[in-house]
């Protein structure tokens, strides 16, 4: 594992170099990524937002450290998720969610040296990388008397980031299920005529709530990826409705945990969605 340069050392020497030589540095930086495995390229891992595909994908070390993998198929884009990871690498959970990435990068000035194309992904890579700790470090929290406590656990979550957009609300769990409920809002509807909440929100919801099932049949906190989650729409909620899902982990294997959940409006007879989904255990 070659560990990247120090941030402050990159923008040493990227200060003194024109903006073609620029360039190459941040294509020589992207060259010292270690190498991601193809089947971590998937839907779950990439960011989006990028004109280019970009995945980053996040590990922990035996010491609890975060270490991710990342990649990009142009190569200054790589480049940039290089100088990225530069000022985040092998640090705690908690140092990377306090770490203030986009003000580390504002000596580099990308946005005038590059096209929009190549950094209008930036704010996702760093939001991706920041939400990631976040979870962490809420996860470190919520394990420290021991087992998994989602109810500590999402107190946590509603606080940053993507977490903080949706504003889940945990509602009960057991061996190996757990309920989350989606309070309706204005800033959430799809449809604004009727008041119908986005699919994108449900699908979050419910992918939240599979991986939380699993966490649940763990007994413990570890990374996932979501490797596939299928949704049947069965009807639009309706305008102020609250939407509660309810996912059960029905099996686990050394490496993937398999869910089956649904989504509703209180009235379990009414359901809104049927989930199922498998989610891949880090290695």
């Amino acid at each position: 594992m070659t560990a990247l340069p120090a941030l402050s050392d990159i923008a040493e020497e990227y200060e003194l170099l024109d903006s073609e030589d620029r360039y190459r540095l941040l294509i020589e930086l992207g060259r010292q990524l270690e190498p991601m495995p193809d089947a971590l390229k998937t839907d779950a891992t990439k960011v989006r937002g990028c004109s280019s595909s970009t995945w980053v994908y996040p590990t922990r070390l035996p010491d609890g450290r975060l270490h991710f993998l990342a990649d990009s198929n142009a190569a200054i884009t790589k480049g940039v998720v290089a100088l990225i990871l530069s000022a985040v690498q092998d640090r705690s959970p908690a140092e990377v969610a306090a770490t203030n990435i986009r003000a580390l990068l504002e000596p580099f000035d990308l946005s005038r040296e590059l096209s929009s194309n190549r950094t209008q992904g930036v704010p996702n890579m760093i939001a991706l990388v920041r939400e990631t700790a976040a979870r962490l470090a809420a996860a470190l929290s919520a394990t420290e008397s021991g087992g998994f406590d989602p109810e500590v656990f999402f107190e946590h979550v509603r606080k940053v980031g993507h977490g903080r957009a949706l504003a889940m609300e945990y509602r009960d769990s057991a061996d190996n299920w757990i309920e989350l409920a989606l309070p309706w809002r204005e800033e959430l509807v799809g449809i604004p005529e009727v008041g119908v909440l986005a699919s994108g929100a449900i699908v979050s919801l419910l992918d939240t709530c599979g991986g939380a099932s699993v966490w649940m049949a763990l007994g413990h906190f570890q990374p996932l990826v979501t490797i596939d989650l299928r949704l049947d729409y069965l009807r639009p909620s309706a305008k102020g409705e609250t939407v509660i899902a309810r996912c059960e982990c029905y099996k686990l294997t050394r490496q993937v945990a398999f869910v089956r959940g649904i989504a509703h409006g209180g009235d379990v007879e009414r359901p809104i969605a049927q989930a199922t989904g498998t989610f891949m255990l880090n290695p």
